[in-house]
């Protein structure tokens, strides 16, 4: 459709200057070809660049957030719980894939995890483990529950509307994505392995021990999850990540030393909640460039078009490259 409108376009203007033109040939006519077979082309090519876009596209490019304004409750709540469906999808079938690429990461990450796996007991008894000790830990580490990591990404989010920043709108939207996600994941990995934690039984933290909870620890994955979105979103400044994971990495000891995890708990929750973060924030990133490329290609531009050769001017019509 766009290369039949173009020719017809560019073929009316050409022959409107050549019947106002004096000496009209066969030499200028042949010249103008051309220009017509090369526009022809060029609208043949950007058709199957819109086309590969429309084939390409998947339902997340319809769930991006606004960034511009504040949506409603109603609206971010749906697009975050369905973002978090794809994300478990992409999560079990990909972003924990042991491959080339994260090779180095899974190999620590498991390596240090059975390290602390067979010391989990001892260092558990490392602390004095007083009651003073444990209950300020409690406190620390409720930052990092679901209740309260929820209101934190949301009031990024009700920041950024008010104060029309786009970055801090995407930081709280996206936060409230890792934050779910994490939630799902560590409550069907807890369920899975049913580990003992360290006040349960003789301390000695066995898995698959019926109804027990302690790995992965849930905080620790929710709050890297959400400083890890954070420290993407703020990169180019030194000060945001490293408050962002210092914080995490407190609501995590606070973890250990309220006796409510182990050691490995937290390590293992700690790096998947990193993942979680990081896949959250980069495939967001990536369709939100798809889903520009897409509407610069569906964008017409009119151009005029002049052809001194010929003595012969019209108009035409562009779609982005």
């Amino acid at each position: 459709m766009y290369r039949r409108f173009i020719i017809l376009l560019l073929a009316a203007s050409c022959a409107a200057a050549q019947t106002a033109a004096d000496a009209p040939n066969a030499a200028t006519a042949e010249s103008d070809t051309p220009a017509v077979e090369a526009a022809a082309k060029d609208a043949e090519h950007t058709s199957e660049k819109v086309k590969a876009i429309t084939v390409s596209e998947d339902p997340r490019d319809r769930l991006l957030f606004t960034t511009d304004r504040a949506e409603s409750f109603k609206t971010v709540t749906i697009k975050t719980f369905k973002n978090s469906l794809l994300d478990q999808r992409e999560i079990w079938t990909t972003a924990f894939r042991f491959n080339r690429s994260n090779a180095k990461f899974w190999i620590g990450i498991g390596a240090t995890t059975a390290a602390l796996v067979a010391m989990d007991s001892r260092l558990s008894r490392q602390l004095p483990n007083s009651q003073d000790q444990m209950a300020f830990s409690e406190k620390i580490s409720k930052v990092g529950a679901a209740y309260t990591a929820y209101p934190i990404a949301a009031g990024f989010y009700l920041m950024g509307a008010v104060t029309g920043n786009a970055r801090a709108t995407e930081t709280g939207a996206l936060g409230l994505v890792a934050v779910t996600d994490s939630l799902i994941l560590s409550q069907a990995l807890k369920t899975a392995f049913s580990r003992q934690r360290p006040m349960d039984g003789d301390g000695k933290g066995l898995f698959f021990k019926g109804a027990h909870n302690s790995f992965p620890s849930g905080h620790s994955m929710m709050s890297f999850a959400l400083a890890s979105v954070v420290a993407n979103e703020y990169s180019g400044s030194k000060l945001v990540p490293v408050i962002a994971y210092g914080a995490a990495g407190l609501i995590s000891a606070s973890r250990f030393s309220a006796r409510r995890h182990f050691a490995s708990d937290i390590v293992a929750g700690a790096a998947m909640g990193w993942l979680l973060g990081h896949h959250v924030f980069h495939t967001n990133q990536r369709h939100r460039e798809h889903q520009s490329a897409a509407r610069k290609l569906l964008t017409p531009e009119l151009k005029p078009y002049v052809n001194p050769s010929s003595a012969s001017v019209g108009l035409s019509l562009a779609w982005g490259k």
